[in-house]
């Protein structure tokens, strides 16, 4: 990460709670653990972009099937 930027967050203090558990158990400071979290769904809805059939091929097999 080249630059960071300050973000005041609000969290309900049963998540807040969780994601300091998840972070002692992880060796991270809480901003640390939220930080892979948003990082891990960002690859995972990447990946899951990635995966999806594009609606351009799709068209394109449909047409060359008739």
């Amino acid at each position: 990460m080249s630059q960071s930027t300050h973000y005041r967050l609000r969290i309900p203090d049963d998540l807040k709670k969780w994601v300091r558990e998840q972070s002692i158990e992880n060796k991270r400071s809480i901003n640390g653990q939220i930080l892979f979290c948003i990082e891990r769904m960002k690859l995972a809805e990447n990946k899951k972009t990635a995966d999806a059939p594009s609606t351009s091929s799709s068209a394109a097999s449909l047409e060359t099937s008739s």
